[in-house]
């Protein structure tokens, strides 16, 4: 009974001690049955979305009105799991297989990247231009692939023991990648990996924003602030056991100050203030969150069950 009650005391004064507030949505629509995993817009009324379903379909969809419209096509038998854009205008998706979907290109061109060694899941992809892409695989194992759009295979550049989860650019030399208890840098675009002192979470994001604002989040909510030059890291919110609570998956931040965390069962905080405070948003459609994309004016979140839902904060 005595260990009943120090339970609830605990779950009361964590609760009692978190900041909440209520907030309407701008738009919410769901587009299909199945979770909608990467979201990316090119201009404030031309997004992309891919998803699916693990080894059965592959999805994506784009509009051109904002979100009054999309249309959906049916890629493949098995699901992307990202998606980026170059400063040239490509849009591209990527998932199970090293398949690299050109959302933007008509009719649709389906880059089939050969490689070496096991199957891949590719998870997150950064475009630094059509030359220089890197991808990163959590199939067991990780790896860092780097390839250009034209190319017919990818250059392994990195692999680990640990899966690889989430990948950005500072610029076209400077490179982070992040994934279970790892971080790794390059610091001469891709050719070598440094492990970073970076640990605690499996981190799962990246959000760079507009300004040059970095930031990671970790599945159990670990969020650091990210400094170049010299490269330093900043926790800004501490997270909790993984498994303790439900994963979180996607970080977006609009600047240095205003961000966004969001996961699974509806959970999104946001931070108005560099993470001094964080308020769990409430009162908000319920769904598995697993991407965020900020367009210059409003929140975009996307995830299952086909949801997309738009927030200003």
């Amino acid at each position: 009974m005595f260990r009943i009650n120090l339970i609830s005391l605990l779950f009361f004064l964590f609760n009692s001690c978190t900041k909440h507030e209520s907030l309407d949505f701008q738009d919410f629509i769901k587009i299909s049955d199945k979770e909608l995993t990467g979201i990316w817009f090119t201009d404030l009324n031309q997004a992309f979305v891919v998803g699916g379903t693990t080894w059965s379909a592959g999805i994506a969809a784009s509009t051109k009105d904002t979100w009054k419209n999309w249309q959906l096509d049916s890629l493949s038998d098995k699901e992307l799991f990202c998606i980026s854009g170059t400063p040239n205008g490509q849009i591209i998706g990527m998932g199970i297989e090293l398949w690299a979907y050109h959302l933007n290109e008509s009719p649709l061109r389906i880059q089939k990247l050969k490689h070496s060694g096991p199957f891949r899941f590719i998870r997150s992809i950064a475009a630094y231009s059509n030359e220089l892409v890197m991808a990163v695989n959590a199939n067991g194992n990780g790896s860092i692939e780097r390839f250009s759009i034209y190319a017919d295979s990818t250059q392994t550049v990195f692999e680990s023991r640990h899966e690889l989860n989430t990948i950005c650019y500072l610029d076209s030399l400077n490179w982070l990648a992040g994934g279970y208890g790892l971080v790794v840098h390059s610091k001469n675009g891709g050719k070598k990996w440094d492990t970073l002192d970076i640990q605690g979470d499996q981190f799962v994001d990246f959000s760079k924003t507009v300004q040059g604002s970095l930031f990671i989040l970790g599945v159990a909510g670990t969020v650091y602030k990210i400094s170049i030059n010299p490269l330093r890291f900043e926790k800004i919110r501490k997270g909790g056991v993984i498994g303790s609570q439900a994963p979180l998956h996607a970080i977006c931040f609009k600047d240095a100050s205003e961000g966004m965390i969001a996961g699974e069962n509806g959970f999104i905080q946001i931070t108005r203030n560099s993470g001094d405070d964080w308020i769990v948003l409430d009162d908000l459609p319920v769904f598995d969150v697993k991407d965020i994309f900020f367009d210059g004016s409003s929140y975009w979140l996307c995830g299952s069950e086909g949801t997309i839902m738009s927030l200003k904060i």
